[in-house]
């Protein structure tokens, strides 16, 4: 009896997911790759908005403010008028941020590279949980090494990293991340008692960041990806989740209302950061898909980074352009992969997965219903560029295996071919952003690279001239502080080139000015300052004293009163109108405040010396009475 041969069967390609993974697609090497990549950030000085969160953030200096941690706005620090000169900023309630940076204060006190060291720690930890998201929802090890080597390397995610303000992105990704790995089973339906155990770190992704919000929808979009490990779970199972997802809710919501004073959210942004607040309705159309057509260059061609992406990169005056085309091509290729809820196939149904992850990640930061004080930034995307890395991964994988099963050379020469080029783009992503980390090792150098590759940027120059002057007052050489007062002043002429009505410039550039002793310039741009901005005392002090030293006395005394009518408290304000009075001839009155103010001031105080010089200067010696009228 003979018998029959068994069916010829074939062998299962190397890049088929079933086969055995070679070495590299674990977790580790991305790991070791993404922290290796940003040490040379060590260094680096504090720079940017790091100055004030770290060295004048007076809360972090003990972990027992557990007030001022815990229970204020983010963006007040001990730095000195910086609500005047950021009037709409966003409120922002970010403790757990502030508690790990009180840590590191506590471990190394202000040394830059324990606070640089943390970022890099906190992403190498980030690319772990990448990897492990990743292999929990498609189960493939290869898609899931390539994912996270992307995350880990990839210059979009410099700003997160190296800036030490970064760390609100990273905290809250991680969190996010953490919290879906713990809400999801690696088999098997979820249940929630595991939802239970994800809620603190959905919470404390939220006290890292506001945007970490968008953890409810993607949460149940990641469950019901995965629901057909358990088909036929009932519509109470559902409302289970989102009851207990809703939870950390019910924790953050008060005590960010007490943190920023009996309010959830801040006044309209500042249009030079945000041109949207200015933008009609076509403007408010067209302007997001520009902004998503940066992202996707970003994504693609990392070559122009930048710390500002404000006016005139986004110009909603100014009609689409290619990077609004390029929008809305990958607004419809996101349609696209939403129909594959519709469609048959695995395939479709993770890339309608993930693209919907992406929007409800990204509507918050979109500025399409919702504008907020940034219109786009490189470390927004620290969150969302996990499923744009997966989908490249799934796409670059799925290509090799079709070309391995349907081509003509052996699986392991295309397994090969495709590690290769892979390597490649590791290699150069990897090259630009350790180029970039560079770039952040002064804050002089980074505002005049990024000024130099986006020329059209208002706020670029005028950090650069704000980083020289700065230099400048620490100058002893004359010539070296007159060369960078001179540079300032360049930056800032080119920031009023772009944004010729911004008070705060005008008022930088008229005091630069001063100091070079162009009064008369000076003089022009702070009444200018001043016209954007009456009621600002500040302003109206520093017009006064240009107008004194340019010996304009009688123009100067209607601004110094009125300076005195705004904050009469102000020892400095007193003290110019003071002067202008006695310099305009009106000299009982400028006496009579002189005196007032030399007797109210301990003996000890600097103005009361500087008091005493000058009535002594004008013959009239302050009296040992003294009288409080003029």
């Amino acid at each position: 009896m003979s018998t029959a041969s068994p069916p010829a069967t074939t062998r299962a390609p190397v890049l088929d997911p079933g086969a055995r993974a070679p070495w590299w697609s674990g977790p580790w090497p991305a790991v070791v790759l993404g922290g290796a990549l940003f040490l040379n950030s060590l260094p680096n000085e504090l720079v940017y908005d790091d100055v004030h969160r770290i060295t004048d953030n007076q809360r972090i200096r003990a972990l027992t403010n557990f007030r001022a941690i815990w229970l204020q706005d983010w963006t007040k620090t001990s730095l000195e008028g910086f609500e005047r000169w950021q009037p709409n900023r966003d409120l922002m309630y970010r403790p757990f941020v502030d508690f790990t940076t009180a840590v590191n204060y506590a471990l190394h006190r202000l040394e830059p590279w324990g606070f640089r060291l943390g970022n890099v720690l906190l992403h190498g930890l980030t690319c772990l949980l990448v990897w492990h998201f990743t292999q929990r929802l498609w189960q493939d090890r290869t898609t899931s090494a390539w994912t996270a080597l992307l995350f880990a390397v990839h210059p979009i995610h410099c700003e997160a990293v190296v800036y030490i303000v970064g760390r609100a992105e990273l905290l809250a990704a991680m969190f996010l991340l953490a919290g879906l790995l713990v809400l999801v089973p690696r088999t098997g339906l979820a249940r929630p008692p595991r939802a239970l155990l994800a809620a603190p770190l959905f919470l404390l992704a939220l006290l890292s960041k506001e945007s970490a919000i968008c953890y409810i929808p993607v949460a149940l979009l990641v469950l019901y990806a995965l629901r057909e490990r358990a088909p036929g779970v009932r519509s109470r199972w559902w409302l289970a989740h989102v009851g207990v997802l809703l939870l950390p809710l019910v924790v953050y919501t008060p005590m960010r209302y007490v943190a920023l004073g009996q309010r959830l959210a801040r006044s309209k942004p500042f249009s030079m950061l945000n041109p949207l607040v200015d933008a009609d309705l076509v403007g408010r159309i067209i302007t997001p898909f520009t902004i998503v057509g940066h992202y996707v260059r970003l994504f693609l061609w990392p070559a122009r980074l930048s710390t500002e992406y404000g006016l005139a990169v986004i110009d909603p005056k100014a009609g689409p352009n290619a990077m609004t085309w390029l929008g809305v091509l990958a607004a419809a290729g996101l349609l696209l992969g939403l129909t594959g809820y519709l469609r048959r196939g695995a395939t479709w149904r993770r890339v309608a997965t993930l693209c919907a992850i992406w929007l409800v990640s990204y509507f918050l930061i979109s500025n399409t219903l919702i504008l907020f004080a940034t219109t786009l930034a490189e470390r927004l995307m620290y969150w969302p560029s996990v499923v744009v890395f997966i989908v490249l991964a799934m796409a670059g994988v799925g290509v090799a295996r079709r070309a391995a099963i349907r081509g003509r050379l052996r699986p392991q020469r295309v397994q090969a071919c495709g590690v290769v080029v892979g390597l490649v783009v590791l290699v150069a992503l990897g090259t630009r952003s350790v180029v970039r980390n560079a770039d952040w090792a002064t804050a002089i150098g980074l505002f005049a690279k990024d000024a130099a590759t986006y020329p059209e940027n208002a706020q670029l120059h005028a950090n650069a001239a704000q980083e020289y002057f700065l230099r400048a007052l620490d100058q002893k050489d004359e010539a070296r502080r007159r060369h960078d007062l001179e540079t300032a002043d360049r930056y800032y002429a080119k920031a009023l080139d772009i944004f010729p009505r911004h008070w705060g410039f005008l008022a930088c550039r008229a005091d630069i000015l001063a100091r070079l002793g162009r009064l008369d310039e000076a003089i022009v741009h702070a009444r200018l300052a001043v016209q954007l901005n009456p009621r600002d005392a500040v302003l109206h002090t520093a017009l006064a004293e240009y107008l004194v030293a340019r010996g304009r006395y009688a123009e100067a005394v209607p601004y110094a009163r009125q300076a005195y009518a705004l904050q009469p408290s102000d020892l400095l304000v007193q003290l110019v109108l003071a002067e202008a009075l006695l310099t305009a001839g009106q000299r009982t009155e400028g006496l009579a405040l002189f005196r007032r103010l030399y007797h109210g001031l301990p003996p000890e105080h600097p103005l009361r010396g500087q008091i005493e010089r000058r009535l002594l200067a004008i013959g009239e010696p302050p009296t040992t009475r003294g009288s409080n009228s003029p």
